[in-house]
């Protein structure tokens, strides 16, 4: 009996890091039921389907890309979009109300923080085809490197990410320039003008010694975002021994081994990381063990696979629930704001008022 055939449309490269490591992993495991033809998800490629075929991946902003052209073709058996979810800032998901109309279920890539808050959100209609999924990472891609801390005061501080938007990195910067006495370290492709208060070390791929090796050097990760659905990093960071410390609203709250700080409260945030200069190494080796454990149990693809693989199997089409027009107008607003606003990286940023983008924000979220 010929296999059901899945169209998989998401990176799925050979990097360790997402999101090739989401398309990679993933697929590998559904070839164990199904016959996946993989599609880059950025290109103008029309897949026309066959009968019985799935279409599982990631739609973009732009209508005129893979999974976007793909949907409009008749004959799917289901149709499953798969992206990153957050409502910290509308302008981020709110294309993708019509989209999610076409679509049998959506699989939320999401943190735990977005779950709590998202019968509150703009996108509350979305319920009945919103399921979540917390992200995974391969142990063996990112071991433990690191076997002790350093010593009170000497203890260092490490981010590692772009400076999208969404990072937050103005926030960065100010916390790095109060934290005088505790450099804060970067890993990540250098901008033009750089962060004033972090301290470069350029990229690096993790899958190297030389990269673990520096790694190993930092007891804690950074990550202060005040929108980001659930960054990989923490869980890397994780993984490798270090203590991640982030905001909630970088999607993780309530894990016993990650420290979360306020958003845009740089003195709390501060005082904190003072504070952990001096933390006992009995409590931050709990802590590590804590963090290693949920990734073997919890935070592995196997999970991640076996909710993707409940939704291939189900049959159902719920519908979205009903919106009213207020709350249409101010997601169409959201959704044609995204091509300005996601251009603005750190060094942009200036070119478009702090307060009026808050204000812009206001108004698209309440």
């Amino acid at each position: 009996m010929a296999l059901s055939k899945i169209h998989f449309v998401y990176p799925h490269g050979d990097r360790i890091s997402c999101p090739d490591a989401i398309g990679r992993n993933v697929g590998k495991r559904l070839e164990k039921k199904y016959h996946v033809i993989y599609h880059d998800y950025d290109t103008n490629e029309t897949i026309k389907p066959a009968e019985g075929d799935i279409l599982l991946g990631h739609p973009t902003y732009s209508p005129n890309t893979c999974f976007r052209l793909s949907m409009r073709q008749s004959g799917w058996k289901r149709i499953i979009a798969m992206t990153p979810y957050h409502h910290g800032n509308s302008m981020a998901v709110a294309f993708l109300d019509p989209i999610l109309r076409c679509c049998n279920q959506y699989l939320a890539i999401t943190g735990n923080y977005w779950c709590l808050s998202f019968k509150d959100s703009l996108f509350s209609h979305w319920s009945p085809k919103f399921t979540p999924l917390d992200l995974a990472i391969d142990k063996s891609d990112f071991p433990n490197i690191k076997t002790g801390f350093n010593p009170p005061g000497k203890r260092k501080f490490l981010y590692i990410g772009s400076l999208g938007w969404t990072k937050n990195p103005g926030y960065l910067s100010r916390v790095a320039t109060t934290l005088t006495d505790n450099p804060i370290y970067w890993i990540g492709a250098k901008s033009r003008l750089g962060v004033p208060g972090l301290i470069s070390l350029g990229y690096q791929d993790f899958s190297t010694q030389i990269a673990r090796d520096l790694i190993s050097s930092f007891d804690f990760t950074i990550t202060v975002s005040d929108a980001d659905a659930n960054p990989t990093t923490i869980l890397e960071t994780m993984s490798w021994g270090l203590i991640p410390i982030c905001t909630p609203q970088s999607g993780y709250v309530n894990y016993p081994g990650i420290i979360n700080v306020p958003l845009n409260e740089v003195n709390q945030t501060v005082k904190l990381m003072r504070e952990l200069q001096e933390i006992p190494e009995t409590t931050l080796a709990e802590m590590q063990l804590q963090n290693r454990k949920i990734i073997e149990e919890y935070f592995n693809w196997d999970r991640f696979t076996n909710i993707v693989l409940s939704a291939i199997a189900d049959n159902s089409n719920p519908q979205i629930d009903h919106e009213s027009y207020s709350r249409k107008l101010r997601i169409k607003l959201a959704a044609s704001l995204l091509p300005f606003v996601s251009k603005s990286q750190y060094h942009k940023v200036r070119f478009i008022p702090y307060y009026f983008r808050r204000f812009l924000k206001s108004k698209i979220t309440n």
